[in-house]
């Protein structure tokens, strides 16, 4: 029973993580950004939800001040290289990557 109920809880969680990034993604004029949301993302702790929300809004937000960009490609998937830019070089590093560790 308690199987089910935490993948029905998962599932509430991921519904609502991709709605508010959808949301806010929407709410922006400009630049056009284009949002991704890997099928398999699994976020099953709302703290971490929260958290990933967060981290959207200050990657919109940092593009918007600092990119000059028309473009913004966010995509949420677990990876090995955690989140990659390619701002022009203009504003910021070519290439950047962070990582942080989510387990």
């Amino acid at each position: 029973m308690s199987g089910a109920l935490s993948a029905h809880c998962e599932a509430k969680i991921q519904s609502a993580i991709a709605q508010a990034c959808e949301t806010l993604v929407a709410s922006v004029p400009a630049p056009h950004i284009h949002l991704l949301i890997a099928e398999d993302l699994t976020i099953n702790d709302p703290t971490r939800a929260h958290t990933v929300l967060r981290c959207v809004q200050e990657i919109i937000t940092n593009a918007i001040r600092h990119a000059a960009a028309g473009n913004l490609w966010i995509e949420l998937a677990r990876t090995d290289s955690g989140v990659r830019d390619n701002a022009p070089e203009t504003t910021v590093a070519a290439q950047r990557t962070f990582s942080r560790d989510m387990d």
